[in-house]
């Protein structure tokens, strides 16, 4: 009897189960079904008279009888848009964006099929720029959808400024002085023109020369990844990026910009920059030399630091099979820093002690870094890409220092209190305490290089694609140093019954080397739509490599 009982308890509880599966089948089916039955309104955007994709235009779709919302999107850097209509039936059509007139028509989709609007062409709303100008202040800032829009008439900056001094203007903006961009707490990651990757990553270069006379809007938005774009497949994610849109008329042809300033204390700033701009190719070439502390978030802000570059920047999309990004920067600096300190120290009320310092920094260095991007689209199904990037230096530097302590004052002996000759006073007085030499010298070098190719491969129209990804990296770095210190000690007599001296010299050298490669493929089979399983695999390879030695001398 008992084991009928549980033998009936079991079969009750398989049903159950049972049930439930074939409930989440039928859910599932239907939700499929459901989706499968969505439609799409498809289309391009273009300028009316450049005849270029229209980015980040708003296309919305609302219901004829009632103004209902039924979806909505924002055309991409090619101007393709595309919005998902739940049903076929009439709807309204509005496309709308900053500067061009508004397009508002009725579409309608008949017998269950997708439809293609073709070639959309915008036209500049003339009227509404002339009211603008006369009757109302210019919005700083358009919101649309996670895109902010910013109007660089709205902000005012010097004659001759590059753009660094505009972002500085920007609602929520900061700059760090490293040259990084925070935009409302977020880290800006890339630098965009026209929708093209400018400088590949050297943010700091595009802050500090691209002028912005030239400007004709900003934009910050969040920018999907290239593995993302590529592969259709959301990976979550995203940089954030800003992007700027050069005006009209200066996007194509020729153009030069040169800015000359001086001042007093020998004080020079000079920018400038060329450009030639067509349908495929970008080319743009700047250049400045400064010592006013432009770039002080790289040396010590005292002293006199001179800052020169010459940076390169190439772009080609050909709009079919292949882009490239090209950029190569060599930045020079040096920098003075002479520094003198009298100090006077207070021990009790009847004893205390005089001292003075002198020192001086010189430094240097000369860097340059390259930047590549590749993207080749054989054919409708494959991507191939290759990004490298390498860089090489030298910096050295050299500080000399000297320092003295005295019982007494001893400017009321001496106006230098630093010179042999004051020393040997103040020792001849019996108020020389100790004496301080110094010296420091540096030399470092530095090379890196690291490469990215990757081949990405559609097996079907649904989604299903294959991946794989090679990188290696290598770097090559050596720094050595050498010092020594000479003290001499006035008060304290040594077993000769002289003055006490110290003396220790120092060598070290550290070299440093580091190497890796890593092994990608991912496999990407769709589920359902919105749906993807990606399996993957990673072999990843990392050397480290240093070895300081340091070499000591001293006597008394």
């Amino acid at each position: 009897m008992e084991r009928e009982i549980i033998t009936h308890t079991t079969q009750h509880f398989m049903r159950k189960i049972l049930l439930l599966f074939v409930l989440l089948c039928v859910t599932a089916l239907c939700a499929f079904a459901q989706e499968a039955r969505r439609f799409t309104i498809n289309g391009y955007l273009t300028d009316i008279d450049s005849k270029e994709p229209m980015e980040h235009v708003s296309v919305q779709l609302f219901t004829v009888a009632d103004s209902v919302f039924v979806g909505g999107t924002v055309s991409n850097e090619r101007g393709n848009f595309s919005v998902d209509v739940p049903t076929v039936g009439t709807f309204r059509l509005r496309i709308s964006f900053v500067g061009y007139q508004t397009i508002e028509r009725e579409v309608t989709l008949r017998r269950e099929q997708n439809l293609d609007l073709g070639n959309i062409r915008m036209a500049t709303d003339d009227r509404m720029l002339k009211e603008a100008v006369v009757s109302a202040n210019v919005a700083q800032v358009v919101v649309k959808k996670d895109t902010l829009l910013y109007n660089p008439e709205a902000f005012r900056t010097p004659e001759g400024s590059a753009v660094e001094e505009l972002i500085k203007r920007l609602p929520g903006a900061d700059i760090d002085e490293d040259g990084n961009i925070t935009i409302n707490g977020k880290v800006v990651q890339k630098i965009l023109v026209d929708g093209k990757e400018f400088l590949l990553g050297d943010i700091e270069t595009a802050l500090k020369n691209l002028p912005v006379s030239i400007i004709q809007n900003v934009k910050y938005y969040d920018q999907q990844s290239d593995q993302s774009r590529i592969t259709g497949v959301d990976d979550g994610e995203k940089e954030t990026v800003l992007d700027f849109t050069i005006k009209k008329g200066m996007n194509r042809g020729y153009m030069t910009n040169l800015d000359i300033a001086g001042g007093t204390e020998e004080r020079y700033a000079m920018r400038g920059s060329g450009s030639s701009f067509t349908d495929k190719t970008r080319i743009m070439i700047m250049g400045n030399a400064n010592n006013k502390e432009e770039n002080a978030g790289w040396w010590n802000r005292r002293g006199l630091n001179t800052n020169k570059m010459l940076s390169g920047n190439l772009n080609y999309d050909d709009d079919e099979k292949l882009k490239v990004d090209l950029s190569v920067r060599w930045n020079h600096r040096n920098g003075d820093n002479r520094n003198e300190n009298a100090r006077e120290n207070f021990y009790s009320q009847d004893y205390r002690t005089f001292s003075n310092s002198t020192s001086v920094n010189l430094t240097r260095s000369n860097n340059w870094n390259g930047n590549l991007r590749v993207e080749w689209k054989p054919d409708t199904l494959s991507n191939i890409m290759l990004r490298a990037n390498g860089s090489t230096g030298t910096n050295d530097g050299t500080t000399t220092s000297l320092s003295a302590t005295y019982s007494d004052d001893p400017y009321l002996y001496t106006t230098n209190p630093l010179t042999d000759e004051a020393i040997d006073l103040m020792t001849q007085q019996k108020l020389a305490v100790n004496r301080n030499d110094q010296a420091n010298l540096s030399f470092g070098r530095n090379r890196n290089i690291w490469g990215m190719l990757q081949f990405y491969r559609r097996l079907n129209p649904k989604g299903r694609n294959v991946m794989l990804r090679v990188e290696g990296s290598a770097g090559d770095n050596r720094q050595k140093n050498a010092s020594n210190n000479e003290v001499h000690l006035f008060l304290k007599q040594n077993q000769a019954g002289q003055d006490s001296t110290y003396f220790t010299a120092r060598y070290n050298e550290t070299p440093s080397d580091n190497k890796g490669y890593v092994l990608r493929t991912n496999y990407t089979e769709p589920l359902w739509k919105g749906a993807h399983l990606t399996v993957s695999y990673e072999l990843r390879y990392n050397q480290n490599k240093s070895d300081r030695q340091t070499f000591d001398f001293s006597h008394e």
